[in-house]
């Protein structure tokens, strides 16, 4: 009777994990595709009547997090102010916050309060033509409608698209999504501010679009074309808590610059970048690392070098 039981009790695990399994939208999901390692970057324009500016951000899923037994991605985001001193960010995005997918409903959420929620909603991806959501009113407005499933034509090629919208008595906002890329735009003008946020490249699953350069303690000291890869050592070595390494590149792509620990873990990426041919410093500041022995990595297309480092502080 007891294995009877046991028997009919694990059936039903596995009867609740496949209704769980088709309960997930793959379409749906794929408006905002969350996997470790995948990058936005994004252009963004900001004016007020308190002050302008314009900058590049960065953001980069690092890894999960179990927070009150959901799922969620969390991003490392990077910014380089181009002009002015003022900037804006997405509803998305806005504040770091670590971000999941309801797979039941398919809603986007941030890991932030929202009122008596422990989590605030941003949008529901899985949204019919004129479908409208009550989302967290601390995010501009309570309630987007999806009101354009226009194609949209980004990096030479049409994506079908989902565009969110609010309106209130001060302005609105808008934020688009692409099938396989995620969010490409977000525009608010609301009172005397706005904001325009656009895709510059992404990489997705591995696969880059798009520019998704965002040169952040990279210097290019020259654009003659190389004619082979090369990493030098760094210097100074041993340093304390700042060196400096310097690299070529001789195609155009992908460059990943990568500090590993004397266990082979990793410690920091330096690059991630597509970069154009040419000689590039990039620098390190370890003030939050253990004295000992570093390593780090240049690769590119089939080319990989790695070099040693003393850090002595």
């Amino acid at each position: 009777m007891k294995k009877l039981f046991l028997l009919m009790f694990f059936q039903l695990v596995l009867l609740g994990n496949i209704e769980n399994s088709f309960a997930w939208d793959t379409t749906a999901a794929k408006y905002m595709p969350l996997q470790v390692g995948n990058v936005w970057v994004y252009g963004a324009g900001y004016s007020s009547i308190y002050g302008s500016g314009s900058a590049f951000d960065r953001y980069r899923i690092t890894g999960t997090q179990l927070i009150n037994g959901m799922l969620f991605y969390i991003f490392d985001h990077t910014q380089v102010q181009i002009s002015g001193t003022y900037s804006c960010s997405s509803r998305l995005f806005s504040g770091d916050y670590p971000i999941r997918i309801d797979s039941a409903s398919m809603n986007l959420y941030k890991n932030t309060v929202c009122g008596s929620s422990s989590e605030a909603m941003i949008d529901s991806l899985a949204s019919k033509f004129r479908d409208s959501s009550i989302t967290c009113p601390n995010f501009l407005g309570t309630k987007t409608a999806l009101n354009d499933t226009s194609d949209f034509y980004i990096f030479n090629s049409y994506f079908n698209a989902k565009k969110f919208a609010t309106v209130n008595i001060n302005g609105g906002y808008d934020q688009t999504y692409l099938e396989g890329i995620g969010l490409a735009r977000y525009y608010y003008s609301v009172s005397n501010e706005i904001c325009n946020i656009f895709l510059k490249g992404c990489i997705i699953n591995g696969v880059i679009y798009g520019d998704t350069s965002i040169i952040v303690g990279i210097n290019q000291i020259s654009t003659e074309v190389p004619d082979k890869f090369e990493l030098s050592q760094n210097y100074p070595n041993p340093f304390n808590p700042t060196t400096h390494f310097g690299f070529r590149i001789a195609e155009f792509g992908l460059v990943r610059l990568t500090v590993y620990d004397v266990l082979g873990k990793e410690v920091q990426v330096l690059v991630n970048e597509e970069l154009q041919p040419g000689s590039y410093e990039a620098e390190w500041n370890a003030a939050d690392y253990p004295s000992g022995v570093y390593y780090y990595k240049l690769e590119s297309g089939s080319y990989s070098e790695t070099k040693k480092m003393v850090l002595i502080k």
